[in-house]
């Protein structure tokens, strides 16, 4: 059996530095959630299950 993979939030607004970070934080073995806003992601902050948050902030 695997074990399961910390996740983390990853709030994002360009596309192409979000797609970027995801693939390198999912090769590093972490389950990414990908946001494009803070308030896209509010749901996965407040549901318990992520271990980290990355916001990038202009």
């Amino acid at each position: 059996m695997t074990e399961p993979r910390p996740c983390i939030c990853l709030v994002e607004d360009d596309p192409i530095m979000g797609e970027a970070l995801a693939e390198r934080l999912d090769l590093e073995g972490f389950e990414v959630r990908r946001h494009r806003t803070g308030l896209a992601a509010l749901p996965d902050l407040t549901g318990g299950a992520i271990a980290i948050a990355v916001i990038a902030r202009k």
